[in-house]
């Protein structure tokens, strides 16, 4: 196939053109596609064009075609005046400037393809688009100024796609569009100023998706939408006026997908929707003002997915959603004015996930949730009034995650949930009433993610949960009354991260904390109580952090700690009673970050091995009140970047050894004045 691409962006500045006479193309008769950039075309083009079939104008100029004459495209099969189909290597395509399509176009009896997505200037299409016989798909999307489409769209006959997307400006659908038998796709999206939808829309026997979503001002929707047999997809999301759904909804016998999302001033749904037996997706996500659910909705047998996350007002579930045997997702986060959740639901053999986030009103589960067989996750984040959990719960042999966070009246879990063979993550943050850990959490051998930060009444943790063979990740953030940690942590072989901060009570920390040979993250900021670091710390030969911000009671620092030959950043920041760095710290060959900021108030000098740290990046010193001197080793230092020295008032001089090293062009420090 023959072609031609022409671009004068090469050659012109950004806004400029150039143009192409005739001449230009008399050798090229055979070409089949022609793609311009920042180009127009002028003479004669008489029977130039004989064979070509697809058209790109890329940038084009309103003068388009004034200066051409004769130019027949017969066989042209798709005129692309917009978006870039072909190649990866244009930046897109754009015709902002272009004003008006010559009502030429209707002699391209062969195009079967029409993109003018974009065209910003556009305001009318001309009424010969309805010669297009062959016209297969039209896209006329982001045309803003755009304000009517012409009737004559109506006698396109084989077009199977329209697309209007984001012409904000249009008013109306012309009537004759129920006339389009072939049309498959409309899409209506965005059209912000469409106030309504004409009834002969229910005449499109082919359509198989409707696009209403972010229509603001449309109030309602023509009964007539009931007759489209074909239809498998109808989305009216956001579409913020529309107060009600008309009842022949029932009758899309071929619906697959409904999304009525966002409609904030629809009431109700109508009861027919239990008609849509091949239903399988409806979302009612953000439905402010609706206030119940129709009890038909137990009818819709294919139904899988059922959204109800944002309904506010919505106050009951009604029990037949029990009979919704194929529903395998139900989220209903943020139905804040619901009490309780039928126990119908137990009926749902199919569930595997169920989300009830920030139901805040809800004070219980029912007993029957053990029912759900099949069930992968159990999301209960914020449920404010929730105080217990059922024992039953322990009969989910499939769930994986359990999340409570944010459960602040829940006082204690049921010792059944050490049933939960397949649990991977229970998260119990922000359970501030928990006052305990049932031991049989030890039997969670799956379990890889604990999560039990800001559980502030919690005392202690149960020593079964050495038995977690596949725990990775602890996190006890927070728990402000745990005074100690149980020796059995050791056994956790495959733990990676253990978080302690804030634990302000805790006072201890067993020495078996060496045996966590996966530990790679350990952080113990805040543990205002804590005097010291078990030596066996040196023994955590994977550990890369280690964070001891703030333990204001730490008056030393285990030698041991330089047997952690993959430690790359360790904060000391804060801690206001250590007198001194233990010189094994120069040993630490794999160190970048080393933070003393603000911190060793009491600590009078920095060990000379400091100049060991082969690669150390970054060295904050800032706010060590009590040093008397810095070691010139520091000069040692070879990938040394960042370097804060802060304010020392009893240091007397820096060495001449250190002054060389702080001119490096390439260090980045800052030296308070004394």
């Amino acid at each position: 196939m023959q072609s031609l691409s022409s671009s004068s962006s090469n050659y012109w500045p950004h806004g400029c053109s150039s143009t192409c006479p005739s001449e230009l193309f008399k050798n090229l008769p055979s070409s089949r596609f022609f793609s311009f950039c920042w180009t127009t075309i002028s003479g004669d083009f008489n029977e130039l064009f004989p064979e070509l079939r697809w058209l790109r104008w890329l940038y084009i100029e309103p003068n388009l075609f004034s200066s051409a004459t004769n130019l027949h495209l017969s066989k042209l099969v798709v005129l692309e005046l917009s978006k870039n189909k072909l190649t990866d290597d244009w930046g897109g395509w754009s015709c902002e400037l272009l004003r008006e399509i010559p009502s030429s176009i209707g002699d391209l009896s062969s195009l079967e393809q029409l993109d003018i997505w974009g065209c910003k200037s556009l305001t009318k299409i001309p009424s010969s688009l309805g010669d297009l016989s062959s016209l297969k798909q039209l896209d006329i999307g982001g045309c803003q100024s755009l304000t009517e489409i012409p009737s004559s769209v109506g006698d396109l006959s084989f077009l199977e796609e329209l697309d209007l997307q984001g012409c904000e400006s249009l008013t109306k659908i012309p009537s004759s569009i129920g006339d389009i038998s072939s049309l498959e796709y409309l899409g209506l999206q965005g059209c912000k100023s469409l106030t309504e939808i004409p009834s002969s829309v229910g005449d499109l026997s082919s359509l198989e998706q409707l696009d209403l979503r972010g229509c603001e001002l449309l109030t309602e929707i023509p009964s007539s939408i009931g007759d489209l047999s074909s239809l498998k997809q109808l989305d009216i999301w956001g579409c913020k006026s529309l107060t009600k759904i008309p009842s022949s909804l029932g009758d899309l016998s071929s619906l697959k997908q409904l999304d009525i999302g966002g409609c904030q001033s629809l009431t109700e749904i109508p009861s027919s929707v239990g008609d849509l037996s091949f239903l399988k997706q409806l979302d009612l996500q953000g439905c402010e003002s609706l206030t119940k659910i129709p009890s038909s909705i137990g009818d819709i047998s294919s139904l899988k997915y059922l959204g109800l996350q944002g309904c506010k007002s919505l106050t009951e579930i009604p029990s037949s959603v029990g009979d919704l045997s194929s529903l395998k997702q139900l989220d209903l986060r943020g139905c804040e004015l619901l009490t309780e959740i039928p126990s119908s639901l137990g009926d749902l053999s199919s569930l595997k996930q169920l989300d009830i986030r920030g139901c805040q009103s809800l004070t219980e589960i029912p007993s029957l949730i053990g029912d759900f067989s099949f069930l992968k996750i159990l999301d209960l984040w914020g449920c404010e009034s929730l105080t217990e959990i059922p024992s039953s719960i322990g009969n989910l042999s499939s769930l994986k995650k359990l999340n409570l966070e944010g459960c602040k009246s829940l006082t204690k879990i049921p010792s059944l949930v050490g049933d939960l063979s397949s649990l991977e993550q229970l998260d119990l943050r922000g359970c501030k009433s928990l006052t305990e850990i049932p031991s049989s959490i030890g039997d969670l051998s799956f379990l890889k993610i604990l999560d039990l930060c800001g559980c502030e009444s919690l005392t202690e943790i149960p020593s079964s949960i050495g038995d977690l063979s596949s725990l990775k990740q602890l996190d006890l953030r927070g728990c402000k009354s745990l005074t100690k940690i149980p020796s059995s942590i050791g056994d956790l072989s495959s733990l990676e991260q253990l978080d302690i901060r804030g634990c302000k009570s805790l006072i201890k920390i067993p020495s078996s904390l060496g045996d966590l040979s996966s530990l790679q993250q350990l952080d113990i900021r805040g543990c205002q109580s804590l005097t010291e670091i078990p030596s066996s710390i040196g023994d955590l030969s994977f550990l890369k952090i280690l964070d001891l911000w703030g333990c204001e009671s730490l008056t030393e620092i285990p030698s041991s700690i330089g047997n952690l030959s993959s430690l790359k950043k360790l904060n000391l920041e804060g801690c206001k009673s250590l007198t001194k760095i233990p010189s094994s710290v120069g040993d630490l060959s794999s160190l970048e970050q080393l933070d003393l900021q603000g911190a060793c108030e009491s600590l009078t000098e920095i060990p000379s091995s400091i100049g060991d740290l082969s690669s150390l990046i970054r060295l904050h010193l800032g706010g060590c009140k009590s040093l008397t001197e810095i070691s010139s080793s520091i000069g040692n230092i070879s990938f040394l970047k960042y370097l804060y020295l802060g304010f020392f008032p009893l240091l007397t001089e820096i060495s001449t050894q250190l002054e060389i090293f702080l001119l490096s062009e390439d260090l980045i420090y800052g030296v308070a004045s004394h």
